[in-house]
């Protein structure tokens, strides 16, 4: 961990972010690029996940060691207004090369136009192989991303032939809310704010 009483502050970062049961990707930060780092951030979320830039509402991030508090972000093009500071990605100089991260996408509106948040969370929340009270592997798994982002990027057409005048009457009848709403297959990621202890804990 980088020496929090140190003044120097690093021009560059590289963490690793995972869709669950992948590789991990390189997620590059670089404050010494003249393109705004938060473009840069988004833009190479929507490579990873292949949800569009413009889909891209918020981003938060478990950036402290010890405490489960993530600092928020929001995409400039769908939030012009930087009423908190939420564009200050220097917040993220805190983080160190190589620090772990598992995506979450979660659904932020649900009739058109289906913009999401995405967060990370740290490698101490979540499981290479089984679901914690932090993260799904099922929901965050390839297959079910590229359904969500299927719905979020061609589902406006239909929601309009279904709509009933109740957003979510309109996406039950669509037959999507297990992608807009998704609950966890084993219900452990439903105890969000919960202990995760291991089947091997003692």
């Amino acid at each position: 961990m980088r020496n929090m009483e140190s003044n120097e502050t690093p021009d560059k970062i590289t963490i690793k972010v995972k869709v669950a049961g992948e590789d991990y990707h390189d997620l590059l930060l670089d404050w010494s690029d003249r393109e705004d780092v938060g473009r840069q951030v988004f833009r190479q979320l929507a490579s990873i996940t292949g949800i569009p830039f413009y889909k891209m509402n918020r981003l938060s991030i478990q950036c402290y060691p010890d405490s489960d508090r993530a600092e928020s972000f929001y995409n400039k093009r769908n939030t012009p207004n930087d009423v908190y500071g939420y564009y200050d990605f220097n917040r993220l100089k805190i983080l160190n090369d190589g620090d772990c991260y598992a995506l979450v996408m979660c659904t932020l509106t649900y009739e058109p136009p289906f913009h999401v948040g995405l967060r990370l969370c740290r490698r101490s929340n979540f499981d290479e192989n089984q679901c914690t009270a932090w993260y799904c592997q099922h929901i965050n798994g390839r297959d079910f991303l590229n359904r969500r982002v299927k719905i979020f990027k061609y589902g406006e057409p239909k929601f309009g032939e279904f709509w009933d005048g109740d957003a979510r009457n309109t996406i039950r009848s669509m037959g999507i809310q297990p992608y807009m709403e998704p609950i966890c297959s084993s219900r452990v990621y439903e105890r969000f704010f919960h202990p995760y202890y291991s089947r091997t804990h003692g």
